[in-house]
């Protein structure tokens, strides 16, 4: 009956480790694995973007390449030298956006090669691309409207200037485009794994905390659980000296019952 007794109490101080703390480190853990998913969900649609934008700044070099070799031709068509003038300040405008976009093409690459394509060497890579593209754009609309004073001052070859012009007007605005756009679209991704990390940090720092706070509960129930099985020390040690009082006492009782016998 003793034992039984002892057993049931050991069992309920065991019991008295909180299985809540369990559950709950458990929901906090669901909470950070979801938004550690859906910041590598976003990562993902940045490192897109940023690979698209390399893309089109590469199409765009192409496209100053075409320009800068039909402004070579019509500079040679030309027939006077205030026509000529324009049409070299052009092609020197369209050669130096050419160089700003293989520049930021460069410092992108060598930032994403370092740093292994992190959320923050996409974001500065994508900085530097910004940075080129806005030279270029500002050197392309320069150019653009260089050849469309050639082409009013042209006579001859009035439609191939005309042509070159259109060609810088597109680059302008594709330029242009890629800033706006795509821009935004990189913005608007920053901010929302801006407010994912925030959140991510606020989850892992609300877990910290209240794992502290039930270290502390679980602490005072070790302290509780160790005052009990001292107690059951103790009835263990009882009851064991009124165990062998019990014995020492039957013996005694039995041995003049012996005595009689023989």
């Amino acid at each position: 009956m003793k034992r039984k007794f002892i057993s049931a109490l050991l069992f309920g101080a065991l019991c008295l480790t909180p299985a809540s703390v369990f559950v709950s480190c458990s929901d906090y853990d669901a909470d950070i694995e979801n938004l550690q998913q859906q910041i590598t969900a976003n990562a993902t649609s940045l490192d897109e973007l940023v690979k698209e934008k390399f893309s089109n700044v590469e199409l765009e070099i192409e496209s100053l390449k075409s320009a800068k070799e039909a402004l070579e031709a019509a500079y040679k068509e030309a027939d006077e030298e205030t026509k000529k003038a324009s049409i070299a300040a052009a092609q020197a405008l369209v050669e130096a956006a050419t160089a700003d976009l293989n520049a930021a093409l460069e410092a992108a690459g060598e930032r994403i090669d370092g740093q292994e394509r992190t959320i923050a060497a996409l974001l500065a890579a994508d900085a530097d691309l910004q940075t080129g593209i806005a030279a270029a754009k500002e050197k392309a609309t320069q150019a653009y409207a260089l050849a469309e004073q050639a082409k009013a001052l042209a006579e001859e070859n009035q439609a191939k200037i005309a042509a070159v012009a259109e060609d810088l007007k597109k680059i302008k605005e594709t330029l242009e485009g890629q800033i706006n756009a795509l821009g935004d679209d990189v913005k608007k991704l920053t901010e929302r794994i801006g407010k994912m990390e925030s959140a991510l940090t606020a989850q892992e720092a609300s877990l910290k905390e209240y794992i502290d706070e039930q270290d502390g509960k679980i602490d005072d129930k070790v302290k509780a659980i160790n005052a009990t099985i001292d107690s059951l020390k103790k009835v263990v040690t009882d009851n064991k000296a009124e165990l062998e009082k019990l014995i020492a006492d039957e013996v005694k009782g039995v041995k003049p019952k012996f005595r009689c016998i023989c």
